[in-house]
């Protein structure tokens, strides 16, 4: 007795048509999925990179809105300068205690120096012929792939100056700290302080 047609198994061409459909399904899965895993990784990179921009800029605005309100304490005197890719401020407080700070750029990474002397280099210790050692809690790498930074300083004018203070000017306080960087990825990123 022959059983029925519709009571038959699969044939095998059958097996072998649906195990080729299967098999391109998964190859564009799985392609699809590299691409998705791919896109992830792209935007938690820029994610993180942008998150680093954002901590140094709180940064340097931190130290900026120090220099230019003031310590708690009583100041006497802050003293701004910079050029090129340098700015360097000080706070000397009423009973001579100074907070210098400076930024800078060398091998590509934005830096934080803050320390007692940031107009001489630190060669020998003060009174004594010893070599001295630069203090690494004192310089703090802030941002990586920085190929430069520009400075600009907003004087009563209105205008900007590229040094400050200012050749063969009385020195007065600037209105405005402008930094620029240059990143590696062929960006640029500006801020604006207000110094009042």
């Amino acid at each position: 007795m022959n059983a029925p047609r519709h009571t038959r198994g699969m044939t095998l061409l059958e097996v072998m048509v649906a195990m080729a459909l299967l098999a391109v399904l998964g190859v564009m899965a799985s392609k699809g999925l590299t691409q998705v895993i791919r896109a992830r990784d792209v935007v938690y990179d820029e994610q993180a990179r942008w998150r680093s921009i954002a901590m140094a800029w709180a940064r340097v605005g931190e130290d900026v809105t120090t220099g230019a309100d003031g310590l708690p304490t009583d100041v006497a005197e802050v003293r701004w300068q910079g050029q090129g890719a340098t700015v360097q401020w000080a706070i000397w407080g009423a009973a001579g205690s100074v907070l210098p700070v400076q930024y800078s750029v060398r091998n590509d990474t934005l830096l934080r120096t803050q320390g007692a002397d940031l107009s001489r280099p630190r060669e020998t210790l003060p009174g004594t012929d010893r070599a001295a050692v630069n203090a690494p809690d004192l310089e703090t790498p802030l941002l990586d792939g920085v190929r430069a930074m520009s400075l600009s300083f907003l004087d009563g004018q209105g205008t900007w100056h590229d040094r400050w203070p200012q050749e063969g000017v009385a020195y007065a306080r600037p209105h405005a700290l402008r930094v620029a960087l240059a990143l590696d990825d062929g960006r640029d990123v500006t801020r604006i302080f207000a110094l009042p």
